[in-house]
């Protein structure tokens, strides 16, 4: 036996389904879209007539393409009210086409959101905000690095305009909006626990792939594959170096122990209290390694962006229902607790606590204590 190329004897866990899976209603749901490829262009356009204002007039194309989604939305919502649970993945060949009408199911979601706001319910509003908040929280459970990277961006399109519309809030609306927040909020499914999955899926992968012909090859294509279904990337952007080694026969059990040590460092990194300076953990010099797993640290920074978005816009939500209540601003953040909040929020940029809070003469200013300035967002929907 040639022992360099034996893998370890490793078992491979799976997981449970529930015996009634949201993810049965979101794949109806994408399913059943209507003029998918309108939805796009169509949020894009509204995004820019509508500008800072939440009083942009209802589009009729739009109105037309909620309608005749309706159904789907209801299929959507009735989906909400389960757990989630992916199908595992244990090899390379798996195809995952859902993932994109996800996407477009958060933006219909969006769109839904800005309609109802042009006509005054803010309430509607926010709740379609919350519903794509809801749905890009539950989708990672069970799944790979893929999987939390669509749902940060559908969590995205539910916060996009969310504090914006609360600000119109009644008291109760107010009240209502902070609770579920802070509810779905605990459906977040740590990063550590994401990367245990991807860990897992790789492993099982290699096992299936290295016992076939030209395996680095199909490991390469795979890869390609899942890169531009994920980020969209051009051929000319993958490493052109990588081409002229696919042909090279590499130490399969090398770049299974490679994988696995690196993971193995990375979750429990991901496990940690944040360190604005914590030195990245080095990518063995392996070529297997080299193609997987240089997204995982951009996934990692981009979770806790959105841990940090959410966070604040939970403050937010509970100082609007605080200010409507007593007919000023809170003096600090802990007056939010127990009435408002159960706790405050963790800022995930910081090794640990909440958030600053100051108050001027015109309004109150939410910042990280760790000095971190979120990026400012990018012209894309």
């Amino acid at each position: 036996m040639n022992v360099f190329g034996a893998l370890p004897d490793v078992v491979i866990p799976s997981h449970t389904m529930p015996a009634v899976n949201a993810r049965d209603y979101f794949l109806k749901a994408g399913g059943q879209l209507q003029s998918e490829k309108a939805i796009k262009p169509l949020l894009v356009k509204r995004a820019a007539v509508a500008g800072t204002s939440d009083h942009s007039a209802p589009d009729a194309e739009q109105t037309k393409l909620l309608s005749a989604n309706s159904v789907t939305l209801v299929t959507l919502r009735q989906g909400l009210s389960f757990p989630y649970m992916e199908q595992a993945v244990r090899s390379f060949d798996t195809d995952l086409p859902y993932y994109k009408k996800y996407r477009s199911l958060g933006m219909l979601l969006r769109l839904e959101a800005d309609a109802r706001a042009a006509k005054g319910d803010y309430a509607g509003a926010v709740d379609s905000c919350l519903d794509a908040i809801q749905m890009g929280e539950m989708i990672p459970r069970g799944g790979t690095v893929i999987g939390i990277m669509v749902g940060e961006g559908i969590v995205r399109n539910g916060e996009k305009n969310c504090g914006k519309y609360a600000t119109h809030l009644t008291d109760s609306e107010a009240h209502s909006a902070v609770k579920r927040l802070e509810r779905i909020q605990n459906l977040h499914i740590p990063y550590s626990e994401v990367l245990t999955e991807e860990e897992y899926s790789v492993q099982g992968s290699m096992q299936e792939l290295f016992g076939k012909p030209d395996s680095l090859k199909s490991l390469y294509d795979g890869v390609e594959k899942a890169n531009d279904d994920s980020a969209n990337k051009d051929e000319e952007q993958q490493p052109k170096s990588l081409k002229g080694l696919l042909y090279i026969f590499p130490n399969k059990r090398a770049s299974f122990l490679n994988y696995t040590h690196y993971m193995d460092e990375l979750i429990a990194a991901a496990k940690q209290p944040y360190t604005a300076n914590a030195l990245p953990i080095p990518i063995p010099e392996d070529m297997v390694c080299q193609m997987i797993c240089p997204v995982f640290t951009s996934a990692g920074e981009k979770d806790r962006e959105i841990r940090a978005r959410l966070g604040i816009l939970e403050l937010r939500l509970a100082i609007r229902a605080y200010e409507l209540d007593h007919g000023h601003l809170p003096d600090t953040l802990a007056q939010l607790v127990p009435a408002y909040l159960t706790h405050l929020p963790d800022d995930p940029h910081a090794a640990k606590g909440s958030y600053g809070y100051t108050r001027d003469k015109v309004g109150y200013t939410l910042f990280s204590t760790s000095g971190y300035v979120p990026p400012k967002p990018k012209k894309q929907h």
